[in-house]
């Protein structure tokens, strides 16, 4: 551990690292002259997990400053434990049988900024993240007019193509000249059908190349249609129901002509229960047929946070509310699955993210230490809940905080 202190007079340096649970694991102090100083303490523990550093110099009574969204008068550091004496090393037949991903980027590395470099690693290796969103939208790939987006391997970004990253192809989006409306749209098909489906069949075949040249052991691509098409989501589909399935439709044949191995996945609600609801009301125009697995953001409640747990409403008295519970809503969603679609059909959850508690707002104290805690325990029981509950893959979202709101 590095400190930097800057006394205007002699002082002393007290330090502690405590854990998860608050507890002091580690303190010491040391003198430090008038001046500017940079003291490192080389440090060994068996410990692994969360831990939070604090650090004061005790005559002119100053503490770290709140930096960011982190409050005062801590940093912060992970410990991953190895485990290879009593665990071993996980085999995978197919790539596609990693169960973690995320949304966020983070460039840590030395002279890396947003977005001259590397967003994904050291982070989300070390964390064990391994599937990302990588942009095959229209609106991204031909924003201008229809011919621009020639397929290849080259489209593939740098970062991932060392095949240890893997890609959810993200399709939603119209450009504003294929858009009714004149402007780039998720609530309306593309006046042009025509063009649509030229578009999604070089989609298509530059996935089925690059799976080949930088994937060898993904057994399939992986298409997620639309994004949280809700009707009061920030991207909601306005048009009527059948020509949102005749969007599926148009994308579900377009992909698979062009790309043998493709798995073109929605709706991808906001709620698990609301992409129960649309898979029922699709039902009897023929949804299903257009769908070889599901894609679904994980939200539970009216504030995901450390206040509402994922079983928070589970042993209400009304079964209705009890519904919402998440493994109440996951069941009914696995439920409706095995009614509407093909035997084997994929669930990924690309995206789950817990705020911190309704109505707080960061600032020098907030988060506390307790809230920090019980945060990430309602991230680890959510994701566990919802793999357990049958989910193949999820997405922790976000992997940072952002700064507008907790």
């Amino acid at each position: 551990m590095a400190f930097t202190a800057r006394p205007t007079e002699p002082d002393t340096l007290e330090w502690q690292i405590r854990d998860t649970w608050d507890a002091v694991r580690a303190s010491g102090h040391f003198a430090v002259p008038a001046g500017a100083h940079d003291i490192t303490l080389r440090c060994t523990s068996r410990l692994a997990g969360y831990f939070v550093v604090s650090a004061t110099l005790v005559h002119a009574d100053v503490h770290l400053a709140a930096r960011g969204t982190r409050p005062n008068g801590i940093a912060t550091f992970g410990v991953r434990p190895d485990v290879s004496a009593v665990l071993p090393a996980v085999s995978y037949a197919r790539a596609d049988q990693h169960r973690f991903g995320g949304q966020g980027t983070n460039y840590l590395k030395p002279g890396q900024t947003c977005c001259s470099g590397d967003g994904y690693r050291p982070l989300y290796p070390d964390l064990g993240l391994t599937w990302i969103n990588d942009n095959r939208n229209w609106y991204v790939e031909e924003p201008q007019h229809a011919d621009t987006f020639a397929p290849g391997t080259n489209t593939l970004a740098p970062y991932l193509r060392g095949g240890d990253l893997l890609r959810l192809i993200q399709l939603d989006g119209i450009p504003g000249w294929a858009s009714p409306t004149g402007a780039a749209t998720h609530s309306y098909p593309p006046v042009s059908e025509a063009a649509y489906r030229s578009y999604m069949r070089r989609v298509g075949t530059d996935s089925a190349q690059i799976r080949a040249t930088y994937f060898p052991q993904q057994t399939a691509n992986y298409y997620q249609v639309t994004w949280e098409p809700d009707h009061d989501s920030g991207l909601p589909w306005r048009d009527s129901d059948a020509r949102f399935v005749a969007l599926y439709q148009a994308t579900y044949e377009a992909i698979h002509a062009s790309d043998a191995h493709a798995v073109v996945m929605g709706p991808t609600n906001a709620s698990v229960r609301e992409n129960v609801r649309w898979l029922k009301r699709l039902a009897p125009l023929g949804f299903a047929h257009y769908l070889d697995g599901v894609t679904v953001h994980g939200y539970y409640d009216a504030g995901t946070s450390p206040s509402h747990p994922p079983e928070r409403l589970a042993t209400d008295p009304d079964p209705a509310t009890a519904a919402n519970a998440l493994p109440a809503s996951m069941r009914e969603l696995r439920a409706a699955m095995s009614q509407y679609l093909k035997p084997g059909a994929r669930l990924f959850v690309t995206e789950t993210g817990i705020s911190y508690d309704n109505g707080t707002a960061y600032g020098p104290n907030y988060p506390t230490q307790n809230v920090l805690f019980a945060h990430a325990a309602v991230i680890a029981r959510t994701h566990l809940i919802l793999l357990g509950e049958g989910a193949d893959m999820s997405y922790l979202f976000y992997s940072s905080d952002t700064p507008d709101s907790p």
